[in-house]
């Protein structure tokens, strides 16, 4: 065995290989070696930040997804809203429609079927004339105007018209053309009666629309 200044030498008779003990000179303490030690903690630094960067611009992002897909979705449900709403205002309106072609031809139909009741039944306007002369107040002087057609009914029945109130003088019938059959007018001292088919008809139709009219405001 031999022993050097730096390093020693163990030789042994056994396998012929030479051993060399641990030696402070195999160890690099160089500027490059640091530095380069250095060096890697920094790259792991930036890699740290970048890391930490990437996952809050994850965050971030994320959010602002959310974010927008909820503003999109309150947009949706606005146009839906609107939507629905048109839906609702074209319906009632619809419906309004509807009901008012309803009233309109249920009128032209109650008309029909009273002008051809009052053509078919002529005792009619001897009921009309009943009721006007009792709503006169003067009855001493009675003019009727009537339709031609009616005029041999209510002749007949002069007599009892003349009887059925008390007061009454003298009753005159004037043919009018204007008058629809069954209707009459009425003319006393005192002012007309009304009793024309046409202007009762109007007066049910009036009394109809206030209904409906009510029934749309509310």
């Amino acid at each position: 065995m031999s022993l050097s200044n730096h390093n020693r030498v163990l030789k042994t008779g056994d396998n012929g290989h030479d051993v060399r003990p641990f030696s402070m000179e195999s160890v690099d303490i160089s500027g490059d070696a640091i530095r380069s030690a250095q060096g890697t903690d920094k790259d792991s630094g930036r890699q740290q930040i970048e890391e930490d960067a990437y996952q809050k611009g994850l965050t971030d992002g994320v959010h602002t997804g959310r974010l927008q897909i909820l503003g999109d979705i309150q947009n949706e449900l606005k146009i839906l809203r609107s939507f629905i709403e048109g839906i609702e205002k074209a319906r009632v309106e619809i419906y309004e429609n509807i009901e008012a072609d309803v009233v309109e031809m249920a009128l032209a139909i109650a008309k029909k079927i009273i002008y051809e009741a009052a053509e078919r039944e002529r005792g009619i306007v001897v009921a009309a004339a009943q009721e006007s002369i009792r709503k006169a107040s003067d009855r001493e002087m009675i003019r009727i105007k009537i339709n031609p057609v009616d005029h041999e009914i209510l002749n007949k029945r002069k007599t009892e018209l003349l009887h059925c109130f008390d007061g009454i003088k003298s009753i005159l019938f004037e043919e009018d053309d204007s008058i629809q059959p069954g209707g009459c007018l009425i003319e006393t001292n005192q002012g007309d009666i009304d009793a024309r088919l046409e202007s009762q008809v109007r007066v049910i139709e009036g009394d109809i629309r206030k209904v409906t009219d009510s029934r749309r405001q509310g």
